[in-house]
């Protein structure tokens, strides 16, 4: 028997690597005040009208309806987005290593983000990949992707 491609869950996979950026994440984590400070928006893909979820495995989902709830918070000079509502409430919103993107719970984990519109930084442009479940992925523009990127915005 083969493993699949993806994990089960989400946060089986590692954290994208940032260690080829001159990138440190901050210590220490922010605090609560922090993570609950800040307006409670929803992520939209401008395009299609579909919302990014977190589904129970902890990926970040392209679906109709708008589930999932996030906060958008500055700490130091980064973005970082929070999950605000649902089981995975105060996760962080992140990337993996094979670039599907999804919910971690540590701060270790927790990778940073532009966000107008949301991207991911050092691993730019976002697209949705699989048959039924539409997973939502970073590093579109290295993937040749360019015609199928979400621009994703909050509100």
């Amino acid at each position: 028997m083969t493993r699949p491609d993806l994990p089960e869950m989400f946060d089986e996979m590692p954290p994208a690597d940032l260690s080829h950026l001159s990138y440190k994440h901050p210590e220490p984590a922010p605090g609560p005040e922090l993570l609950t400070g800040g307006q409670k928006v929803y992520l939209q893909d401008n395009e299609s009208g579909k919302f990014i979820n977190i589904n129970s495995s902890k990926y970040a989902v392209l679906e109709t309806d708008k589930r999932t709830q996030y906060v958008l918070v500055q700490y130091y000079d980064c973005n970082y987005i929070v999950i605000a509502s649902g089981t995975h409430k105060d996760y962080f919103l992140s990337y993996s290593i094979k670039s599907y993107v999804g919910a971690y719970w540590t701060w270790l984990n927790a990778r940073y983000w532009a966000v107008d519109p949301v991207d991911c930084s050092p691993y730019p442009g976002l697209y949705v990949t699989g048959a039924t479940t539409k997973y939502v992925r970073c590093n579109g523009v290295e993937d040749k992707k360019l015609d199928e990127l979400l621009t994703v915005v909050a509100y």
